[in-house]
């Protein structure tokens, strides 16, 4: 929009109970983290449940190539 003027009002309304925000870097904080670890849990890849179910099914898999038990299924 390459607005120039300074706005003479502004607000900011926060919902406590609303849907929380990654920070800006949290992909490549987490990429970095999941080249050391098996993560699992919904502040990695989504808060919803089918996100949570997702992760844990990818830290399980890629724990068990870890140990050796071969590719797995993706689900």
């Amino acid at each position: 929009m390459d607005l120039t003027v300074v706005p003479l009002l502004t607000a900011v309304h926060r919902h406590p109970r609303g849907t929380p925000q990654y920070d800006v870097g949290h992909r490549d904080r987490l990429a970095a983290m999941e080249a050391a670890l098996h993560l699992a849990a919904s502040p990695y890849h989504g808060i919803g449940l089918p996100d949570t179910i997702a992760s844990g099914r990818r830290a399980a898999r890629k724990a068990l190539a870890g140990l050796g038990h071969g590719p797995q299924p993706a689900a």
